[in-house]
């Protein structure tokens, strides 16, 4: 086996890439971005997609502090040897908001504060700046970080902003229309934050800034609070800016000595593959999900030094519990009849046409079928599988894990078997049999046809 370690749940790029772990290069990425005309960028991608890791992949490339060690922390990479001017020139203020609670108004206000609070404190700390931080009451996040970079940008000094997970709250209050109004529309909260945010690039404060997210519901919903950013998530270009590409995942395989790499290809491409993020998927290749392919090797290793027999588990509680989380989001599409047949016509594999719509206007009647498809899109729970006659897109489900979704979505309710919802994913992905999940769509929709008069779906 190689001496490289396999990083399966790492977000941090200076301990990934001081621990020897394995690293996909992707910073080439950096030059693409820096050649763009916007210096405000959002960029969407499903969770757990790699986009963390890249975050903090741009935070020690730009941090002035970091200098010292930017041979040492990208070293053998592209970016190493075709170094651009920006490198080291930045203060970084970094921003995370995964894992906020989102049980009240209240509890969400306070850890959402708490969260630009600490980012703030441990800028200070880590620049050794004299910046007194303003301190409230009130859990006022726009206030604080108002006070924050009007005395930063006395000094005239150069800041890069990092948002990661902007959008990670609402998947816990998106069934709640007034809560997510009350956080999002005008005196919400996190509008006012954002709003901060604008203000100061006008008069130069933020140099640049770069997002990430799942979906665009949001910032769309923050409207006029927050226009500046340019979303850069369909851009051809960035196709395989996180996630894994083939020919990388082979690399990978080579590097930590797989024994026997087509097979395990074969594996990794009927679960983990599939992902295209742009309109013409003729000018790209297919990209994995990385997570998902880190924590395979993790178990295949770990856990079978010998290589003998592949994981039965193709993806761990926490991801499977990520993607459950947003099937209760369906309905946001209140039109049971259209959603009950998409869904079926997803499930059953028929080509399903779309404009992927980058305004997700919520609680609306414009949330129709196109808004619907292009959330699920963005969710990574469908995905482009061509250029479409009618709509922009023809949609299809991306893999064997994310089919395993649809299938748990409607078998948790109806009570499906277990050993037959696996049989049906094994039967597609290994023998393009689709009998076992010809069986379950029939026990689903007579089901269905008899209690039609009831929601199809209760998800709490």
């Amino acid at each position: 086996m190689s001496q490289y370690k396999i990083p399966y749940g790492f977000s941090n790029y200076k301990e990934l890439r001081a621990g020897n772990y394995i690293y996909v290069d992707k910073t080439n990425y950096i030059e693409e971005l820096e050649s763009l005309n916007s210096k405000y960028l959002i960029f969407l991608r499903p969770r757990r997609f790699g986009k963390s890791l890249f975050v903090s992949m741009l935070h020690y490339y730009y941090d002035k502090n970091s200098a010292a060690e930017f041979s040492e922390l990208f070293r053998d990479t592209y970016i190493g040897k075709h170094k651009t001017e920006l490198a080291s020139q930045y203060y970084v203020l970094r921003l995370e908001f995964s894992g906020l609670d989102g049980s009240s108004k209240e509890y969400l206000q306070n850890a959402f504060y708490a969260k630009v609070h600490a980012a703030i404190r441990n800028f200070v700390r880590y620049y050794g700046v004299d910046i007194q931080i303003m301190e409230n009451d009130t859990a006022d996040s726009a206030m604080m970080l108002n006070y924050f970079l009007s005395d930063f940008n006395e000094g005239g000094k150069k800041l890069y902003i990092l948002i990661d997970e902007y959008d990670h709250f609402a998947t816990n209050i998106i069934e709640n229309p007034d809560f997510f109004r009350s956080v999002t529309g005008r005196d919400g909260f996190a509008r006012r934050f954002y709003e901060v945010l604008k203000a100061h690039t006008g008069i130069g404060c933020i140099d640049r800034m770069f997002i990430t997210g799942v979906t665009s519901m949001t910032l769309d919903s923050l409207t006029s609070g927050f226009n500046i950013c340019k979303n850069i998530s369909m851009n051809p270009r960035l196709n395989a800016m996180t996630g894994f590409t083939e020919t990388e995942t082979r690399s990978i395989l080579e590097e930590i000595g797989i024994m026997n790499p087509d097979a395990v290809m074969v594996r990794l491409i009927a679960y983990y593959n599939g992902y295209v993020f742009c309109h013409n998927p003729k000018h790209v290749t297919r990209i994995l999900n990385s997570s998902l392919v880190m924590y395979f090797l993790d178990e295949y290793t770990s856990s079978n030094k010998e290589q003998e027999n592949m994981p039965r588990k193709m993806a761990d509680n926490n991801i499977k519990s990520d993607y459950g989380k947003l099937t209760s989001m369906f309905d946001l599409y209140h039109d049971e009849k259209n959603r009950t047949e998409l869904l079926r016509n997803i499930i059953e594999g028929k080509p399903i046409e779309s404009d992927i719509i980058t305004d997700l206007s919520l609680f609306s009647d414009a949330f129709g079928k196109d808004e619907f498809l292009s959330m699920l899109f963005y969710m990574g729970l469908l995905t482009i599988k061509g250029a479409g006659s009618i709509y922009d897109v023809i949609l299809e489900t991306p893999n064997a894990v994310i089919r395993d979704v649809y299938y748990k979505y409607y078998s948790d309710y109806l009570k499906v078997q277990k050993m037959a919802k696996r049989n049906a994913i094994r039967q597609i992905a290994y023998e393009d049999d689709f009998t076992g999940l010809n069986r379950l769509i029939e026990q689903i929709f007579t089901y269905t046809a008899m209690k039609i008069s009831r929601p199809l779906i209760s998800i709490v």
